[in-house]
């Protein structure tokens, strides 16, 4: 039996760096964000177009964010 979502699944997003920001943690949230990639405390937001109007925003920390690809 296939799964109706396995062809959204497969799908590969391309996705295109448009920005680094930095981030400020909050005192008001409860929880700290964390790299997307290793898992430190994030430092900078990573703003990225996928397409169709739509903007992806990761979190990363300033060793990982040297290692993002500028078209993936």
């Amino acid at each position: 039996m296939q799964s109706r979502l396995s062809g959204a699944c497969e799908r590969r997003v391309v996705k295109s760096l448009i920005t680094l920001k930095p981030f400020v943690h909050s005192p008001k949230e409860k929880k700290p964000k964390h790299c997307s990639t290793c898992g430190s405390l994030a430092t900078l937001e990573a703003y990225f177009d996928v397409g169709d109007s739509v903007t992806m925003i990761e979190k990363y920390c300033d060793v990982c964010s040297k290692k993002i690809p500028y078209g993936t």
